[in-house]
């Protein structure tokens, strides 16, 4: 089910597209629908794939699409995919300038898509941005702790993605959240497939800053929920969970860090030789 396409961008605006996967997400779908709608920039194409949902979640997207004046494309898998092979069908079906990954659960601030397009637009070399998110529970209760916070990002780590060298970052841990992040379409052509052995948001990170720059915004665009059911989600940390990230850094091994390095290396088309510094490091 597909309406048309079409732009609200001026002349010289990129243009932007979300794609949204969803499965048995009726308790909280109308919510992140209505923030979608809800943009002082709306985006040009909306494609949702649902992945078998027996909650009533395809029933209520059909009902939705039919009343919204922005082009939204609907698709029910056949049979169960997946998150990670979910998104991958869902980027492939946009044709925009840069895609918004979207979760089922949360709510977007009505910001997200003109502040995150602003950054693109103004720089031709960002290839993935992503941002900071305020935590709510079950109920749309704010948890008090923002999701850096919660993933513990360290000053350095911040100064290195803002320097340029987010890919030494990202190679040891994964800090970029897909609900709050948007990448340039191109990134698809290195991205395409998706492994299985990597989440889709990291994936796409970490192909970003291997190719191009990530930007971080500490500016929160969503409400993240957490809630019994995440597929991934965040953990609001005690001193204990603290410890035991730190000390994982350090347990992260030579071999594992050139691992990840080289999954990335056999997807590039060109040896763009960023990654030679740090294989020859370690």
């Amino acid at each position: 089910m597909q309406s048309s396409f079409y732009s609200e961008a001026g002349e010289g605006s990129l243009t932007c597209g979300v794609a949204m996967c969803t499965y048995n997400g009726i308790q909280y779908l109308a919510q992140q629908l209505t923030s979608l709608l809800m943009q002082n920039r709306m985006p040009d194409q909306v494609t949702i794939f649902d992945d078998c949902s027996d909650d009533g979640t395809w029933e209520y997207l059909q009902t939705w699409v039919a009343g919204v004046s922005i082009p939204v494309a609907l698709h029910r898998n056949v049979t169960r995919q997946g998150v990670v092979k979910n998104f991958e069908s869902a980027t492939r079906t946009l044709n925009t300038d840069v895609i918004f990954l979207c979760d089922q659960d949360d709510v977007w601030l009505d910001s997200k898509i003109d502040l995150i397009l602003k950054v693109f637009e103004s720089d031709p070399n960002v290839f993935l941005v992503h941002t900071d998110a305020q935590l709510i529970d079950e109920g749309a209760n704010d948890l008090g702790v923002s999701l850096f916070n919660a993933l513990g990002l360290t000053q350095s780590e911040r100064r290195r993605i803002q320097t340029g060298d987010a890919f030494s970052v990202l190679c040891r841990r994964n800090l970029v959240t897909g609900a709050t992040a948007a990448f340039r379409r191109e990134l698809l052509h290195l991205a395409l497939p998706f492994p299985n052995c990597w989440l889709h948001d990291e994936w796409l990170a970490i192909l970003a800053a291997a190719t191009g720059r990530v930007v971080i915004l500490d500016a929160p665009t969503i409400q993240y929920r957490q809630h019994a059911r995440n597929v991934v989600g965040v953990a609001v940390p005690s001193f204990k969970h603290n410890m035991q990230r730190f000390f994982r850094l350090f347990r992260l091994s030579p071999g594992d860090f050139q691992t990840k390095v080289l999954s990335v290396r056999q997807y590039c088309w060109n040896d763009c030789g960023y990654c030679l510094p740090y294989l020859r490091n370690i």
